[in-house]
């Protein structure tokens, strides 16, 4: 059933910039309804916004915009004249003769904000209590429908607690699933607390995963016992629901088909081979896995030697701290041991080329890098020669060629003039053996088709294979030994697309 709703139900909490006072309105119309009155006028409106948290005063120009906006605008109250009232002037009747109250897209719009703020502060959890409870509402669902005389009612009633039991599963499994999500994350938080917040949750899911399977059992029994008589069940139900009259055959139809569509998922939570709450059991035990891992990096970081960042930043504390330039010099040459150079006592090639008139920059000594690494001016011994590799990546790129070459030619050889018994092939060089065994277990592994037929392709694409069992073994022999099994009518064929 695709779901359609009015485009202006939800326009009060996107339009700015009211939208608290929007909330704190309907919320004040919420409250009235819940408590049975009929309506309320500007005063008693005014007078109730610092009850919904909205504590600033609202001019009368900017009350009467705002309500205007909610009926006309949005349809979400309505107004009637109220001349019962106890008017103290022509002024205050013109004031206050009207009373407001919500309409039903109102109280849809009011459950969805009320919905939505639920589902934004939810803690979830996963509750052995709730799978407890799922599993006596069916027991008793099974006592009702063996006993006909019960009252239609308790059956409406047991099947809402039902449902009511199974979206509270959904909705906790939804956001604990996010929350553990968030928590397996990088810790934005104390590693100490970080780490106790999780030793807790593992905890807490090791007691999850150990009563699941018990009880998911014990609710895959009981759906069984019910399935039978369900639609009874369910007809009962809305019998007991006392519809009011004038109710139409589609409403009631569409009432049952609400309860198909949520037995249907609570059968998909804990009935047949594909039950959600499986996935539950592997998502509780990966979740495990995943903390155990976190945990086990933490302690690793804890243990690890101290990095080259937080040795600088200790050095940066430490010089922080020096009161004179002298001691930032020490604390520097000891850190770093940037001592004397040891060029100084190089000297120049041409000494005649440093005048009284010309700077030290303009003659430069050649200091050779390894007097700072060894301390020694130059290297000792003989630079290694440099191979040439062009020869060798000449001879492997033609190895290449040639392998591919063969390859090419071991799957054009073993393409079929249409259909052959492979029997056909009953004696096989190695390169071709070993192309024919990858078609076989290609085939083999793919889902039959009608007649049995089994189509699969090469793993490079350029071949492909069908396959038919038929009655009969036979024999495949090449160098290295014999192959027996099933006989079969087998096509190999190229592609088109790749080489063969």
């Amino acid at each position: 059933m695709r779901l359609r709703l009015p485009r202006t139900l939800f326009a009060l909490a996107v339009f700015e910039p009211h939208v608290e006072l929007h909330l704190a309105l309907l919320q004040v119309f919420g409250r009235a309804a819940a408590a049975l009155e009929s309506g309320l006028n500007r005063e008693a409106i005014r007078g109730r916004l610092p009850e919904a948290g909205w504590l600033d005063p609202v001019a009368d120009a900017d009350l009467t915009a705002r309500l205007e906006q909610f009926e006309k605008t949005w349809g979400l109250i309505e107004s009637i004249q109220d001349r019962t009232g106890p008017y103290t002037s022509a002024a205050d009747y013109e004031r206050n003769h009207l009373t407001y109250s919500l309409t039903r897209q109102g109280e849809a719009a009011l459950a969805g904000i009320e919905a939505a703020w639920e589902a934004l502060h939810a803690v979830g959890a996963l509750q052995t209590s709730v799978l407890d409870a799922i599993a006596d509402k069916l027991d008793e669902l099974h006592r009702l429908a063996e006993t006909s005389s019960t009252a239609d009612s308790a059956v409406h009633t047991t099947v809402e607690e039902l449902e009511r039991h199974l979206k509270s599963l959904a909705d906790n499994v939804a956001s604990f699933n996010g929350s553990l999500q968030r928590l397996i994350g990088p810790a934005q938080v104390d590693v100490a607390v970080f780490t106790e917040v999780k030793l807790s949750t593992i905890a807490y899911l090791e007691e999850f995963c150990a009563d699941l399977p018990q009880r998911a059992r014990r609710i895959a029994a009981a759906v069984d016992r019910v399935e039978g008589g369900v639609e009874v069940l369910h007809k009962r139900a809305l019998i007991g629901a006392n519809l009011p009259p004038g109710t139409g055959e589609d409403r009631r139809e569409q009432w049952l088909e609400q309860r198909r569509l949520r037995w249907t998922g609570l059968r998909s939570w804990f009935a047949g081979p594909e039950a959600r709450v499986e996935r539950l059991d592997l998502l509780a035990r990966e979740a495990i896995r995943s903390l155990l891992r976190a945990l086990e990096r933490i302690d690793r970081e804890r243990r690890r030697s101290a990095s080259a960042a937080g040795d600088f930043v200790a050095l940066a504390r430490w010089f922080n701290g020096l009161d004179s330039e002298s001691e930032a010099h020490r604390l520097a040459h000891a850190a770093f041991g940037l001592g004397s150079a040891r060029h100084a006592h190089l000297g120049l090639e041409d000494p005649e080329t440093v005048g009284p008139n010309r700077s030290w920059f303009e003659a430069p000594v050649e200091v050779s890098p390894l007097l700072r690494t060894s301390g020694r001016e130059v290297s000792v011994g003989r630079t290694g020669k440099v191979p040439d590799t062009a020869e060798r990546r000449a001879a492997a790129r033609a190895a290449a060629r040639e392998q591919a070459a063969q390859l090419a030619s071991a799957w054009t050889l073993l393409h079929t003039d249409g259909t052959v018994r492979l029997s056909r092939f009953a004696a096989l060089p190695p390169e071709r053996f070993d192309r024919l065994l990858e078609l076989l277990a290609a085939a083999w592994q793919a889902t039959p088709g009608p007649g049995g037929l089994r189509c699969a392709a090469s793993a490079d694409g350029a071949t492909l294979i069908e396959l038919r069992p038929v009655d009969g073994t036979c024999t495949l022999r090449c160098d290295r030994g014999t192959l027996t099994g099933p006989d079969c009518e087998v096509r190999m064929f190229p592609s088109g697309g790749g080489r063969g």
